[in-house]
């Protein structure tokens, strides 16, 4: 699927799920948050780049791992939209992406 100008949508469970990690990294220490949050721009800016770059699984849903943290974003291509679907920790059962889906 060629995907012409995507542009990103944040479904409300992806923003929880990021609300709840800087959240999180806050209460470590204030740098990792800010450093979070870093990386979550850097590897959404490489999704919307070339969106079709990772693999689909069954259902569509492709997956980036983020550079420092154990974290994956989720996403589906939908015309010419990046729907991002969540950021879950990389030890999370991949059953949490398919109730998203």
């Amino acid at each position: 699927m060629e995907v012409v100008a995507a542009l990103p949508f944040i479904l409300p469970e992806a923003l929880e799920d990021l609300a709840e990690i800087c959240a999180w990294y806050q209460r470590k220490l204030h740098d990792l948050e800010l450093r979070f949050q870093a990386d979550f721009d850097r590897s959404l800016a490489q999704i919307l780049l070339d969106p079709t770059i990772h693999a689909a699984d069954e259902v569509g849903l492709r997956r980036i791992s983020m550079g420092t943290f154990p974290y994956h974003i989720g996403y589906l291509i939908e015309r010419d939209l990046v729907v991002i679907v969540g950021v879950i920790h990389t030890s999370r059962h991949p059953g949490v992406w398919k109730a998203r889906v």
